[in-house]
């Protein structure tokens, strides 16, 4: 499960070795809870493929939307 409070990155590992390449956009209704499960439910439709949403979700989740946050935080 990942809720946003974790790092996206360690839920990638664990979702991937549990999840097979066909299922894995439709196993995510059940493995994001939270702000990811909104951000799912109103981006899926426009996702084609893991990779995609992979990089989609380190820009809103992972390293990258926190260094954003940090910026504008601090600035």
């Amino acid at each position: 499960m990942f809720d946003g409070e974790s790092s996206v990155e360690s839920f990638f590992m664990r979702f991937e070795e549990l999840v097979v390449e066909p299922q894995i956009l439709l196993a995510l209704d059940v493995a994001l809870r939270a702000t990811p499960a909104r951000w799912w439910t109103m981006h899926k439709v426009s996702i084609n493929n893991w990779g995609q949403c992979r990089i989609l979700m380190m820009v809103r989740f992972g390293t990258i939307a926190e260094s954003k946050l940090q910026k504008t935080t601090s600035g």
